[in-house]
C-alpha cells in the first residue's frame, strides 16, 4: 500500500524517472518504474543477482 500511495501523489517538477525497487513482501524480486508526464508504470523484471553468491557460466 505504501508503494501506491507513492505512486498515487502528485509529482511536481518531475518530467522523467525511471528506476528499480524490491517490495519487503517480495525480496527476491526486481521491480521496475517509469515515469514520464502524467504516465507511470510499475512491473516486475526478474531476479535480484546476489553479487558474489550467483554462479556466472
Amino acid at each position: 500500500m505504501k508503494l501506491k500511495a507513492f505512486i498515487n501523489k502528485s509529482w511536481p517538477g518531475v518530467v522523467r524517472a525511471k528506476g528499480f525497487f524490491w517490495l519487503a513482501t517480495r525480496p527476491h524480486y526486481v521491480g521496475e518504474i517509469s515515469q514520464a508526464g502524467a504516465l507511470i508504470r510499475t512491473g516486475k523484471r526478474g531476479l535480484w543477482c546476489l553479487g558474489s553468491q550467483a554462479s556466472v557460466a
